[in-house]
Order: structure tokens, then C-alpha cells, then sequence
């Protein structure tokens, strides 16, 4: 008798943990923003071993997260209007000019539209690169403006914020 008393209370046990990780792990669009954004920290860093094949599906994966006709502006001027294409081959080339790089997107204040089809993102952009054997650091605050496309957040412009 005690014995099913402990296989009904595990199973019990089961079903609760299974049960709040299907609701409870549900992203909200701001969950969803923030891995977003998590993602594009994650795929900005270079390893000084990577390999060209590995510079390029790294552009391409970074040029997923943005919509099909993305405008960028960032450090040092590096600006980008047109396709996602292009901005594959504009990051593959900032790339393989960059031997090694550390990326930092925090202090993240997220805002979805009441419509729920747009989001903006003010947040804090920190880049550590190294450019023929010179290390650079970069700090500034952006804005980052994102589409819902077909369900999924996609970034659709990324601007410095002027003071």
C-alpha cells in the first residue's frame, strides 16, 4: 500500500513538472525579444581559430534574425540599407577583417506596440574586437526596432541613440 502511495506521488509530481513547463515556459513576446537579442550577442563573438566557412554561416545566421530589407547603423560607421543577402555578405566581410571578438547587448528596456505587431529595444551595446593585432572597444546605446513577421520577432533597424 505505501509503495503505491509513492508511485501515485511521483506520478503526481510528473504531471505538475511537465505541466509548468508547457505553460509556464511559453515565451511571451518579451521572453521571445530578449532571446532574440540573446542570439545575436551569441553570434556577434569570434573565436580567433574561425574558419571562413564558419565566418560566413555566422553572417548568414546573424542576417536571419532581420527582416528582408534591414537598415543598420553601428560602430565606427558601419552602415547597412538593403537586403539580407547583402547585409550577409557586409557582415562576412567586417568579419574576416576581425580576428577576434567579444559582443554585449545589455541593460535592455523592451517595448511592444499595443498592436503587438512591432517592438522597439533600447539597450547597451559593448563590442571587444581585434583588428591587426589591435584591440578596440566600442560602447554605445542603440535602438533597436523589431517586426513581428509570421509570429517571429525579427530586428528591422538598429540606430545609435543621439543625445
Amino acid at each position: 500500500m505505501q509503495q503505491q502511495f509513492k508511485v501515485v506521488g511521483l506520478a503526481a509530481v510528473i504531471v505538475i513538472i511537465v505541466f509548468g513547463v508547457i505553460v509556464l515556459g511559453r515565451d511571451g513576446d518579451e521572453q521571445q525579444i530578449h532571446n532574440l537579442l540573446d542570439q545575436l550577442e551569441d553570434y556577434g563573438a569570434k573565436e580567433p581559430a574561425e574558419s571562413k566557412i564558419e565566418t560566413l554561416g555566422r553572417a548568414r545566421s546573424i542576417a536571419a534574425l532581420f527582416t528582408d530589407r534591414p537598415e543598420l547603423e553601428l560602430a565606427r560607421n558601419i552602415r547597412h540599407s538593403g537586403d539580407r543577402d547583402e547585409l550577409t555578405g557586409m557582415l562576412a566581410g567586417v568579419r574576416s577583417r576581425v580576428s577576434e571578438a567579444d559582443v554585449s547587448l545589455g541593460s535592455r528596456t523592451v517595448k511592444i506596440a499595443d498592436d503587438g505587431r512591432s517592438a522597439s529595444v533600447i539597450l547597451t551595446g559593448s563590442a571587444t574586437v581585434t583588428v591587426n593585432g589591435q584591440t578596440e572597444r566600442h560602447r554605445d546605446k542603440y535602438l533597436v526596432e523589431l517586426a513581428r513577421i509570421d509570429g517571429e520577432w525579427l530586428i528591422a533597424s538598429v540606430y545609435p541613440m543621439r543625445d
